[in-house]
């Protein structure tokens, strides 16, 4: 963002995550672009759900006879769902916060390893 976004603390955050003294993960990059466009922690949290449903219907074009307008429908069902969503995560306290997918994660990690991988160019 830095270049395309004017901002102190991100200029200070990306060398930080160069230099190696940050992980630069994504969900604090997020947050960091989004308090630099003076967006509220809710718009962040749309802007992060709407970023995955997204990524999921993008792959479901690509991997099932989905056509594009098709996948322009299904994003815009889950406008709704998203904002729902979002708005659900302003009200849970901190300690809340967590992913747990073990499933997931496990099929992730061994995807590397695959022979034949899907989206693989």
């Amino acid at each position: 963002a830095v270049g395309f976004i004017e901002d102190d603390f991100l200029r200070r955050y990306e060398s930080d995550v160069r230099a190696g003294a940050s992980p630069g993960h994504y969900a604090l990059a997020l947050g960091a672009v989004s308090r630099a466009l003076g967006l509220s922690a809710e718009e962040g949290a749309v802007s992060l759900f709407y970023g995955t449903a997204s990524g999921l219907v993008s792959a479901a074009v690509r991997l099932i006879p989905l056509g594009q307008t098709d996948g322009q429908r299904g994003m815009a069902s889950l406008e709704g769902a998203v904002s729902q969503a979002a708005g659900e995560a302003m009200r849970r306290p901190i300690e809340e916060a967590c992913a747990f997918g073990p499933g997931h994660e496990i099929r992730a990690m061994s995807h590397r390893q695959l022979h034949t991988r899907l989206f693989v160019s």
